[in-house]
């Protein structure tokens, strides 16, 4: 699990194509929950709000943001113990978005060999 996720940089998966998934998903937040999932994230980032956070296997963990309509935001430590965000959704898309930040997770890792 993590033992310990002070990380001093956060980094987002970028898509062959130069998208980056997350940036997309909640740019299309409005503003105010936006400013609450940043606000999670850098919780996070300090090392708090560990009970808003999963192992969900494969270096993937996701955070639950008790916003709007029970966001989430999946990551995975990179070496060096930083953050990659890798997706996000809301419940209602979970088992669809933890898939998707598998296969961004798989295709980091092909990458960086």
């Amino acid at each position: 699990m993590l033992r310990s996720l002070v990380v001093s940089l956060v980094a987002f998966y970028k898509l062959p194509n130069g998208k980056c998934p997350y940036i997309e998903w909640s740019s299309a937040l409005p503003s105010e929950l936006r400013a609450r999932v940043d606000a999670y994230l850098e919780r996070v980032r300090l090392g708090g709000g560990r009970h808003s956070i999963k192992a969900l296997g494969d270096s993937i963990f996701e955070i639950r943001v008790h916003a709007g309509a029970g966001y989430r935001v999946y990551f995975a430590r990179k070496k060096g113990g930083n953050m990659l965000i890798l997706a996000a959704g809301s419940k209602s898309t979970q088992s669809r978005d933890i898939k998707k930040a598998r296969f961004y997770w798989r295709n980091y890792c092909a990458s960086v060999k």
